[in-house]
């Protein structure tokens, strides 16, 4: 489990380089949930709230990022959108539409669970 930065803690290029992408923010906090990144927060600004998540760029998980970015146009239709990507002061991020609801448990998804064998059963039409 990935211990979370605070939003005050991040390196102040890295905040105007996400500001210049989302407009002014009104406020940013630490996601409840989520294990993986050590960024992970909600941003409010004028337009709405987006999701963020990063990790450093020398983590040694940082493909996850880049694999992330590039699979979100292909799910589109049953996720929030990835609104941009940046690498900026030693940070990857990426930002999302923020969509309001509760964490999905590991649990749920492991292999032959309930949800797996739903999941399973749509995607096979």
């Amino acid at each position: 489990m990935e211990q979370h930065i605070a939003w005050h803690d991040l390196p102040g290029p890295l905040k105007q380089a996400i500001e210049a992408r989302t407009g002014p923010i009104t406020r940013a906090r630490i996601a409840p949930a989520g294990q993986n990144s050590p960024l992970a927060a909600i941003i409010d600004t004028r337009d709405g709230k987006v999701f963020v998540k990063g990790l450093p760029s020398d983590h040694r998980r940082i493909i996850t990022q880049a694999r992330e970015a590039a699979v979100a146009p292909l799910v589109g239709e049953i996720s929030p959108a990835l609104l941009w990507h940046v690498d900026e002061a030693g940070w990857n991020v990426l930002g999302y539409e923020y969509a309001d609801g509760r964490h999905v448990s590991r649990r749920l998804w492991r292999r032959g669970s309930c949800s797996t064998r739903r999941v399973d059963r749509h995607g096979r039409g």
